[in-house]
């Protein structure tokens, strides 16, 4: 019996490792699924035909955009002299966190807005300044912007546990602006004030009053009160915006007496500014207790001679308020500087003369100045007005005061010409026919 002398030949399964497991995020599109596996130029396969058909088998590539989020298995296989191993690693696909759904918010006036977006703790929420910003500049459920001054929009989105970030979504810092309120006033009852309608002095309306001897809805009475000064407060709130601003209206309860200003002292040849606390006054008249009287609210009255003058101004007010007013020795004019004044053609000085009178075409100061002096020109009428105001220079040789157009300037009537000398001063009547 003969014996078979033929060999077994056995081979080994070439060795194969798949790597290490895989994760992406779901939005990442084609993504290498090579990894760490050993030996390469393997294939890549699936026992999840989906997988398969987002796979590239030889190159290791996947097309994460045809699969879901989930976990899926990959094999990884070896071919070495006709003998194939393989082995296994997964593929896990996270879930992209949807685009936030932002509320908007708003704020009154200037300043930094508080932007909201309340999420789960298994999420991070991320601010940008611009779409396609890829750095947030705030990471948390609330961003302070900075102080805005107008209306800003950013965007947020949301990242997951996986450090997958969503789309990002536009949120708006609104600024919307305070309105403008404006009360009116001051107003003035002399007598009593019954139910008066405050909301007619306002520039918008409705609003809110707040003060003593009003009521809410703006009806003011003084029934109850005393004569003095009193200041409401009226709010208005935008009904769109909601923003609220305010405003004060002064309101004088009975006459005020003490209507003037503090008693003035000056000097002969200067002029003396009035003014009272008749802001609504109609009809007024001022008595300067020298002759001369103003219907101006606030006016300037010039003094020529010394003594003390008593002011009294007469008024009627827009709400049909009347009276009368008397302030004793309000004004004191004293003559401590050189005065030379002229009510015709002779000056009290006789060195100095100014002609011809009445106004003609130029006026002349007759002077025996031996040499050239600086002066300033004014022209003022009865109310104080300035006329004219210029600088010249006058000397013996150069006497010339007012020009022929300096003379159409001055209207017909009384006006007073002051010359300010460096070292005196001349004031003198003028008139034109």
């Amino acid at each position: 019996m003969k014996s078979d002398s033929r060999l077994t030949l056995v081979k080994s399964l070439p060795t194969v490792e798949a790597g290490d497991p895989l994760e992406f995020c779901a939005d990442e599109g084609i993504v290498s699924v090579i990894g760490n596996a050993t030996p390469p130029g393997g294939t890549y396969s699936s026992p999840n035909a989906d997988v398969n058909d987002a796979l590239n088998p030889t190159v290791g590539i996947a097309d994460l955009d045809a699969l879901q989020p989930g976990t899926y298995t990959l094999e990884y296989s070896i071919t070495a002299n006709g003998c194939t191993n393989t082995d296994t690693k997964t593929l896990t696909i996270h879930p992209i966190p949807e685009a936030p759904d932002p509320d908007d918010q708003a704020r009154c006036d200037d300043g930094s807005v508080s932007l909201v977006h309340n999420t789960t703790s298994d999420f991070t929420v991320k601010w940008y300044e611009n779409e396609d910003d890829n750095t947030p500049i705030w990471t948390g459920n609330v961003f302070n912007t900075p102080s805005l001054s107008e209306t800003t929009t950013y965007y947020v989105s949301l990242t997951n546990e996986f450090d997958c970030e969503g789309p990002k979504s536009s949120i708006t810092a609104i600024i919307n602006p305070l309105p403008v309120v404006d009360a009116g006033g001051p107003i003035t009852f002399c007598v009593e004030a019954i139910d008066e309608d405050l909301n007619q002095y306002v520039n918008l309306v409705p609003g809110e009053w707040v003060g003593p001897g009003t009521t809410i809805d703006g009806k003011f009475n003084s029934t109850n009160l005393e004569n003095g000064k009193y200041i409401p407060v009226y709010t208005y709130t935008n009904p769109i915006t909601g923003c609220s601003n305010s405003d004060e209206l002064e309101i004088q309860v009975g006459l005020d007496p003490n209507i003037f200003a503090d008693p003035q002292e000056i000097e002969a040849g200067n002029f003396v500014s009035f003014s009272s606390n008749l802001a609504n006054a109609s009809e007024i008249a001022w008595d300067f207790g020298d002759g001369f009287t103003s219907n101006e609210l606030t006016p300037i009255h010039y003094y020529y001679e010394a003594g003390e003058f008593d002011i009294s101004i007469t008024f009627t007010l827009d709400n049909d308020c009347s009276g009368n007013f008397t302030a004793e020795k309000l004004v004191t004019v004293t003559d401590d500087v050189e005065i030379i004044t002229s009510i015709d053609n002779e000056a009290i000085n006789p060195s100095l003369s100014l002609f011809p009178s009445p106004l003609q075409n130029t006026l002349y100061l007759d002077n025996s100045f031996s040499t050239q002096k600086n002066v300033s020109i004014i022209v003022y009428d009865l109310s104080g007005k300035v006329i004219i105001n210029k600088q010249g220079n006058i000397s013996k040789s150069n006497n010339i005061i007012l020009t022929r157009d300096d003379i159409l300037l001055i209207n017909s009537g009384i006006h007073i010409l002051q010359l300010q000398f460096d070292d005196f001063v001349v004031t003198q009547k003028l008139f034109k026919q």
